[in-house]
């Protein structure tokens, strides 16, 4: 018999224009035997329960979950996770969409290698084009997997994988992913040793939205991606030898530095975030590994910072110049 796949999709006033396409992915899919939780985290707009109910009545096999409170998407996947009857779960976020082979291509990778956990390429789907993210890692070497997620090889959400249910409930999640935390659950399932495959396929859409908390650029998004970095950073050293991850761990940090400074951060910095930068300098960029790695965009932001007058060159220049050569 064929294993029933739980679709679990957490919603929080997503607007028709995606959510219709992204519901609409995953009923037509080639693979059928699936149910589809849709979960509505106390959405404060009336479409989305509308569309829920709209299509709960075309589609016997979708269960509409209506929480009390909003909580955040990682609350409402674990809502989901409590609530499946598959054998294998797949995440979707409610302003993406997969194509229509996707369940059938991932589940025929993980049953043909029994794997815990397969992982497809995505596109980057943006208004006018599309961007192809291509995972290249080695899975079969020793800590394949925790490496490619420090080496930016192996992206950090958790969208385009096709669980095993049995081992994602293993997880202690509930406490993690209070801060939205794909990245975290990720290195959780490396602690563990899954067994991972990867189907060179694009199989997923992460639409690009500017509005999205993704391309949230607050004062505490900036504080809570050095907190991520921290933990991640802790997390590495006490459940690998993190000796053999040195020129990874060393990218990964130089790379949420360059993030950090292209987000605009600024001084003063908190007492969290000038210890980070004193470790970006006094460590990681001394890694010639990392820093050849990174692209030259991110190794001119972080060596302007370090330079107070090539900061301000800098600063001048992407508030003054950078616009008026776009104009021209």
């Amino acid at each position: 018999m064929k294993p029933l796949v739980s679709i679990i999709i957490p919603v929080y006033n997503v607007e028709s224009e995606y959510l219709i396409p992204c519901i609409e992915s995953v009923i037509n899919q080639t693979y059928t035997n699936i149910e589809i939780l849709l979960i509505d985290d106390k959405s404060t707009t009336p479409n989305v329960l509308t569309v829920f109910k709209q299509y709960k009545q075309q589609d016997s096999r979708i269960t509409i979950i209506e929480k009390e409170v909003n909580e955040g998407v990682s609350f409402g996947r674990q809502n989901g996770i409590d609530s499946a009857k598959g054998e294998y779960l797949l995440f979707i976020d409610g302003d993406d969409y997969i194509t229509h082979e996707c369940i059938e291509v991932l589940l025929d990778k993980a049953i043909q290698s029994d794997a815990d956990m397969v992982i497809g390429d995505m596109w980057r789907t943006f208004k006018n084009r599309k961007e192809y993210t291509l995972y290249d890692y080695d899975l079969s070497e020793s800590n394949g997997f925790v490496k490619a997620l420090l080496a930016g090889n192996c992206g950090g959400v958790i969208c385009n994988r096709l669980i095993k249910a049995e081992k994602i409930k293993q997880l202690e999640l509930p406490n993690l992913y209070f801060q939205c935390n794909d990245t975290m659950v990720n290195f959780l399932i490396a602690s563990k040793h899954f067994k991972i495959e990867h189907v060179s396929r694009p199989l997923y859409n992460w639409v690009q939205r500017q509005t999205s908390e993704t391309h949230s650029r607050s004062k505490a998004s900036l504080e809570r991606a050095v907190s991520m970095a921290n933990w991640i950073n802790d997390f590495v050293a006490t459940h690998f030898t993190s000796v053999n991850l040195q020129n990874e761990t060393a990218y990964y940090n130089l790379s949420v530095w360059a993030l950090l400074l292209a987000w605009g951060i600024k001084k003063p910095y908190s007492c969290d975030t000038n210890e980070y930068r004193k470790n970006i300098y006094n460590i990681y960029w001394k890694n010639k590994w990392a820093k050849n790695k990174l692209s030259f965009k991110n190794r001119l932001l972080i060596r302007f910072n370090r330079n107070a007058f090539l900061s301000i060159f800098y600063k001048t220049y992407a508030k003054f110049i950078k616009p008026l050569l776009k104009k021209g």
